[in-house]
């Protein structure tokens, strides 16, 4: 029979690992933080996503622009700096291949609430029958990464064990920290 004082000692050392474990994995994660939702690019060189749903939040949160382009794929390819020439002002593309309007509004709500100062917003409307319908396609697959109440909730995307593992070899693959240089 284990004693009282034994019992103790165990659960404390047991506590103090488990709570270490956790302070280490989630100071990892934040650090390496290869999606940008909380600063830009620590120890790295600046890499970017092409899933805008998951990319998204990190430009509107780390960058500065002052004007938008947003759409579906007719619109993903469109040249922001084509767009700044033309129009002067500062743009980034966050269109969203595929998506939806509730989609596009989870983004356009979440800029509008970070307060920035937008000139201009390039929005597609395709004549999609997807688009058009009153279907709503689900948003909890990403939507998180935009809550505007809980700036820590986006550390749930990484606390998987193929982002973890990135994050412990502070790895600069494709996979774990983009490739594109440039949004």
């Amino acid at each position: 029979m284990m004693s009282y004082s034994q019992f103790s000692k165990i659960f404390i050392v047991l506590f103090l690992a488990i709570s270490f474990s956790l302070f280490f994995i989630l100071s990892l994660t934040f650090i390496y933080d290869s999606h940008q939702f909380f600063h830009k690019p620590m120890f790295r060189k600046t890499t970017f996503f092409n899933e805008m749903r998951l990319q998204a939040s990190g430009l509107i949160q780390n960058y500065p622009f002052e004007s938008v382009i947003l759409g579906t794929s007719m619109l993903e390819n469109t040249s922001s700096q084509e767009a700044q020439e033309k129009l002067k002002s500062s743009f980034v593309n966050l269109s969203l291949h595929g998506s939806s309007f509730n989609e596009r509004a989870v983004i356009l709500n979440y800029l509008f609430y970070k307060r920035k100062n937008i000139k201009h917003i390039l929005y597609s409307i395709d004549p999609h029958v997807r688009l058009i319908s009153s279907e709503v396609i689900p948003t909890r697959n990403f939507d998180y990464l935009y809550d505007t109440q809980n700036y820590f909730k986006p550390i749930i995307f990484y606390l998987n064990q193929e982002r973890f593992l990135c994050a412990l070899r502070y790895s600069h693959s494709s996979f774990c920290i983009g490739g594109g240089g440039g949004f």
